[in-house]
Formats: structure tokens, C-alpha cells, sequence
């Protein structure tokens, strides 16, 4: 008999759009956004993510360690770090799609894909329709 092959769960990529809009008490969004916490597949973030829900949630003068106990409580939910492969192809990818997309790509985004990609995500989800033309991975805009 031949080997069979290792099953490899899927892992999926969490812009923080998806978190964004967790928060926003926006119904529609929320809900939408929501619903990817919950799947069964490993969800996978950056540490930059941490940075982007500080500066957002301290402008709106909330707790940020709740926001980092909820985060705990997801399953399958795995932070990421910053790793010198995945900002040299951050920095690659920001550099290629300069002007290509429907806005601007910043750092954090570019480091998002890069972390997705190099973790070998098998899809992107966001809220962003700007990532849309994203050729290196799926992306799912919800």
C-alpha cells in the first residue's frame, strides 16, 4: 500500500479589517466579520495586528487588554511574528502593487500579505475590496 497523504488543515489570513468590523457595532459588518471567528479552520493574524487595535480602539478610549482577552478565547487563533522573510516580502509586494490597487497599500497591509503568504494561507478574508486584485493568494472579501 502507498502512503496517504498528510491531511493539511486549512489557514486562513485575518486582515484586520475583519476585526475592525467586529468592533464597529455596525450590524451588517459585524456579523459578516464575525463569522470567520468562528470557523473551524486555523485562523492566522500578525502581531501587527496588536498595533492597529491599540491605536484604533485607544482613539476610542476602550480597553485594549479586552480586546486581547477575546482574541484568546478564539479557537484555532494564532499570532504571528514579525519575521525578517516576511518583511523583505513585505516590503516586495508593496513595491509591486504601488498604484496598481484602488488605494494605497501601507506597511501594515503589506506586512498582512506577506505574513499570509509566507505561512501559506490558503485564502486572505478582509472587508477591503482595495485587496481584490491581490494575485499571490485567494483573497475573500466578505
Amino acid at each position: 500500500m502507498g502512503r496517504e497523504a498528510e491531511f493539511m488543515p486549512d489557514k486562513i489570513y485575518l486582515d484586520t479589517y475583519v476585526f475592525m468590523d467586529v468592533l464597529s457595532g455596525k450590524e451588517d459588518f459585524a456579523s459578516s466579520a464575525s463569522a470567520y471567528l468562528n470557523l473551524a479552520e486555523e485562523k492566522i493574524v500578525s502581531v501587527i495586528l496588536l498595533s492597529e487595535l491599540s491605536h484604533h480602539l485607544s482613539r476610542r478610549r476602550a480597553v485594549v487588554e479586552d480586546i486581547i482577552y477575546v482574541l484568546e478565547a478564539v479557537p484555532n487563533f494564532h499570532v504571528v511574528e514579525l519575521t525578517e522573510e516576511i518583511a523583505i516580502l513585505a516590503g516586495k509586494l508593496r513595491a509591486k502593487y504601488h498604484g496598481r490597487l484602488e488605494k494605497h497599500l501601507t506597511y501594515f497591509d503589506a506586512i498582512h500579505l506577506a505574513t499570509a503568504i509566507s505561512l501559506q494561507c490558503t485564502k486572505f478574508v478582509t472587508g477591503d475590496k482595495a485587496f481584490k486584485d491581490i494575485e499571490e493568494i485567494k483573497v475573500e472579501v466578505y
